[in-house]
Formats: C-alpha cells, sequence, structure tokens
C-alpha cells in the first residue's frame, strides 16, 4: 500500500470515525424533531445577547439573560458537543500515555498535544531512528511545527533549526520545537568503513566490454581511495577496513552502547569537507563516520612511501621477524589508537628522536571518534609489477630450495657417519662382553688367560647373543645367525 493509504493514516481514521459519530448524531437530532427556524433565530439572539453582555451592552431586559432565549432542544445538543469534545480529548490523553515511551509528567503533556497537533494536522515531523538510520515519510522531514522523534537504543542524533545547530539528542522519545529537524543521525555500534578496491576488484584494468562508464568511474574512483607509491615509485592498492565508534563508555546514557551529548556534538560539529568535490555544501560535506577511514588511508600513503617494493614482504635479516607491510599495518594502528609514538625517518627506520605525538590520535579524541582497529588487506599493484615479483620469488625460490638440498644431503651423510660410528662402538660392546667377563672371572694367572681361538669364540658368541636377545635383530636377520652358529663350531674344531 501507498504511504497515504487510509489503513496507514490514524488522522484520517480518527476523522472518518468522528464524521461517522457526527452523521449518526445528526440523524437522531432529525429524528427527534430536529430544529426550527424559530430555534435557529433565538440561538442567533442568545448569542448575540451574550456578545453584546461581553462588551458591556444589554439590548435586552433586566430580567432576560441571553441563555434563557435559547431553546432546550439546542442547549441539549450543544452539551453533548461539549461532551463529545470532552471525552475526545480525554481518550486522546489516554492513548498519548501508550504510543511512545514516556517517563514522567512532562513528557506525558507534551506526548498529549504532539496526538492533538496530528489529529489536526498542524504537527512537525514524526521521526523514529533505528541503528543510527532515520525512517519517515517521504513529507515528514519537511514539516514545520511541534514533532517527535523515537530514538532506539543503538542511535543519537544532533537537532538543528534553519540557522543553527540546537541540541544532541539520545535514546528515548525526543519532542522537537516548532522550527526543529535532524542535522544528523549517529549509531552508537562499533562500525567498519570499507576503502579502495572491492574484493575480487583489479583496479588496474582496463573498462570491460559490459562495464559501464559509471561503473568504471565508480572503480577508479576507488583506486584512488588508497593508492600509494613506494619510495621506488610502484603504486600499491590495498583494501583498508577501518574498525571504530564513538569514544563513549558502555552502559553510559541509559543504553549498553553508551551515550554522551558532548561526544556526539563534537562528532557533529567538527565534520569536514572534500575539496574535490563541487561547491554544493551537501556533496563537499564528509560525514563524521568516514574520517577515521580516510586518516587509515593517509597513514597507508605515508608509511608506504618509506619502503621499496622488495622491502613490502621481505624481512631485513634474521634477527628481524617482521616485514615492512607487518611494520606499516602495526604503526598505522599505532598512530590511529595511541597518543604517543616513534618517530621514522624516510627510510622506514626509527629515528631516534623519541616518540612524538600522533596528530591522527587527537584529532579523533577532539571529534569523539575511537579506533579500534585498521586492517590493510588485497595488496594490488600493477600486472607488470606482480610478474617481475613472481619471477623474482620463483628465481629465490629455487636456489634456495637447490641450497635447501645441498644441506639435506650434507646433514644425511653426517648422519650417516654418525650412526656408524655409534653402530660400532655397541657391536664392540656386545661383542666383547663374555670376553670382558671371562678376563675379569679368571685374573689369578697369566696361564689362565684364554688363547686366541678362546676369544675369537667368546666374542662370535657375544655377537650371537645380542641377535637373539635383541627384538629388532631379531626380526631384520634370518640366515647370520646359523651363520654366528657354524663359525662357532668351526673355531671350536680348528
Amino acid at each position: 500500500m501507498g504511504e497515504n493509504s487510509f489503513l496507514r493514516d490514524p488522522r484520517k481514521q480518527i476523522l472518518v470515525v468522528a464524521f461517522i459519530f457526527l452523521v449518526w448524531y445528526s440523524i437522531q437530532v432529525i429524528k427527534t424533531g430536529g430544529l426550527s427556524y424559530e430555534d435557529l433565530l433565538r440561538t442567533g439572539f442568545a448569542f448575540l445577547g451574550m456578545f453584546y453582555g461581553l462588551l458591556g451592552i444589554s439590548f435586552l431586559s433586566e430580567d432576560v439573560r441571553p441563555l434563557d432565549l435559547m431553546p432546550d432542544n439546542v442547549k441539549a445538543i450543544m452539551l453533548d458537543s461539549a461532551m463529545f469534545v470532552f471525552i475526545f480529548l480525554l481518550a486522546l490523553g489516554f492513548f498519548a500515555q501508550f504510543v511512545l515511551p514516556l517517563h514522567d509528567v512532562p513528557e506525558r503533556w507534551n506526548a498529549f498535544m504532539r496526538l492533538i497537533s496530528y489529529v489536526f494536522g498542524r504537527h512537525g515531523p514524526a521521526i523514529s531512528i533505528n541503528n543510527g538510520v532515520p525512517k519517515y515519510h517521504s513529507t515528514e522531514i519537511e514539516r514545520r511545527g511541534p514533532g517527535v522523534i523515537l530514538l532506539d537504543t543503538a542511535s543519537a542524533a544532533v537537532l538543528r533549526t534553519p540557522t543553527k545547530f540546537t541540541r544532541a539528542v539520545g535514546p528515548g522519545t525526543v519532542f522537537t520545537g516548532g522550527h526543529e529537524t535532524i542535522a544528523n543521525a549517529f549509531s552508537l555500534h562499533r562500525q567498519s568503513k570499507l576503502l579502495g578496491p572491492l574484493p575480487g576488484e583489479n583496479p588496474f584494468a582496463e573498462q570491460g566490454e559490459e562495464e559501464s562508464d559509471q561503473e568504471y568511474k565508480q572503480r577508479t574512483e576507488r583506486r584512488w581511495e588508497t593508492r600509494g607509491t613506494t619510495r621506488d615509485d610502484i603504486e600499491v592498492v590495498p583494501t583498508i577496513v577501518t574498525i571504530f565508534q564513538l569514544n563513549n563508555e558502555p552502559n553510559e546514557g541509559r543504553t549498553r552502547f553508551g551515550y554522551n551529548a558532548k561526544t556526539i556534538w563534537k562528532a557533529n560539529g567538527r565534520e569536514g569537507i572534500d575539496p574535490r568535490k563541487g561547491d554544493d555544501t551537501r556533496q563537499r560535506r564528509v560525514r563524521w563516520d568516514w574520517l577515521p577511514a580516510f586518516m587509515a588511508a593517509e597513514l597507508w600513503r605515508e608509511y608506504l612511501s618509506k619502503y621499496t617494493f622488495s622491502e613490502l614482504f621481505a624481512k631485513p635479516n634474521e634477527l628481524v621477524d617482521e616485514t615492512a607491510y607487518q611494520r606499516i599495518l602495526k604503526y598505522i594502528n599505532l598512530r590511529l589508537t595511541n597518543s604517543r609514538v616513534e618517530h621514522f625517518n624516510d627510510f622506514g627506520k626509527v629515528s631516534g628522536f623519541g616518540k612524538i605525538t600522533s596528530p591522527e590520535y587527537m584529532r579523533l579524541q577532539e571529534r569523539g571518534l575511537k579506533v579500534i582497529a585498521a586492517v590493510v588487506i588485497h595488496l594490488n599493484f600493477p600486472e607488470e609489477v606482480e610478474k617481475r615479483f613472481l619471477d623474482q620469488w620463483r628465481d629465490k625460490w629455487v636456489d634456495k630450495a637447490g641450497q635447501e638440498r645441498m644441506r639435506a644431503v650434507q646433514l644425511r651423510s653426517d648422519k650417516r657417519i654418525e650412526g656408524e660410528a655409534v653402530a660400532l662402538k655397541e657391536f664392540g660392546e656386545y661383542a666383547s662382553k663374555l670376553l670382558g667377563d671371562y678376563l675379569i672371572q679368571n685374573t689369578t694367572g697369566p696361564h689362565n688367560a684364554p688363547d686366541l681361538s678362546a676369544s675369537l669364540e667368546l666374542m662370535v658368541r657375544g655377537t650371537l647373543d645380542k641377535t637373539v636377545n635383541d627384538p629388532f635383530l631379531r626380526s631384520s636377520i634370518t640366515n647370520e645367525k646359523q651363520d654366528l652358529v657354524d663359525l662357532i663350531e668351526w673355531i671350536r674344531r680348528n
């Protein structure tokens, strides 16, 4: 249905119901005899007498009062009319207590007066603001007169007259004056703004066949929003996402999102302008919620110009576990969220001058804003630069892979030699174990020392014991055990 349809216009409904009641009442008056010409004439004389009486002039005798001239049926109609007006106003006063969230008597009186103005079409704008977005009929914002604004718990606004800003208002019901209207609406939520190319968009591509001139212009404008150049003059275009909120404390101002009139006033009164736009003030105006995003983009350009393209993705040395890109992202956030930051020279190094005041942080404080984080993602650069970068990366990767392969071969060789030495040592230990035990137990004289054949047999028996008792050797060798047994028999025979 349209905005002005009958079912969506309570004022029309009220007036139609009142008209129907008036028609019904007139029919009843006619059924009971109606009003004669004489009744109307006497009523006219009665009103004329009352009028002259107010002026201090009397054309009636002292014994006749103006009301005595009025017929009884006219008096009844007037009494009924007065009762109807009284009941009508009483009903409006009753329903006015429930159409809006109200807290005190002045608010209830204002709601009653606004409802009366609304019924007779003399009201000002009736607007609701949800999550910082005003909602109203197309003609509401242009109306002049006492109005009302209903703000949810996550909304605030600044009001104005045609000549000045008047006040900041927060969640709840706000009654506006005759010339007040919304100057700016604010969301108390944590918010985010995106500058630069959209995800998956190539800002350097030529205009496509299916791309309109307007779409190509918008894509080009998004490219220039975050465009920056490195120290060696290579263009880099990222997407920058800034997360921020009004600098309010949680649960301040009767809402869990936090509302402070001074903060809202700062954010509204210190908005900027875009010099690239035309002379129209509305076009040049930069809304309060875009300031953090534009600051992040300017900081990106500033820090990017201090590094070469190759430094963006490479660590300067093994002692520094941070690329230039990571450092840029880190210090963009520090500049937006801290009052004091390190000073950098033109080559991306800490200058040694100590910490300086962050002008971006101070401006945000002046405007009642607080940045949570800024993220720089989806770095785009010209196709030829990307190809050259990939070729360099591929060459470096091949060289590095070759170096790593040589290191792996050398490491494997070293481990093999080390393993052989350990194996020989272990073999010597278990091969000589029985021989050593025999020598320890038979040390009474030289004649008890075993000869060469006995010594060899003991060493072979020690090796055989190891192969039998070691689970790994027992499962991995088969014929070798029999060879050792045959060797022992051969030693005994010879």
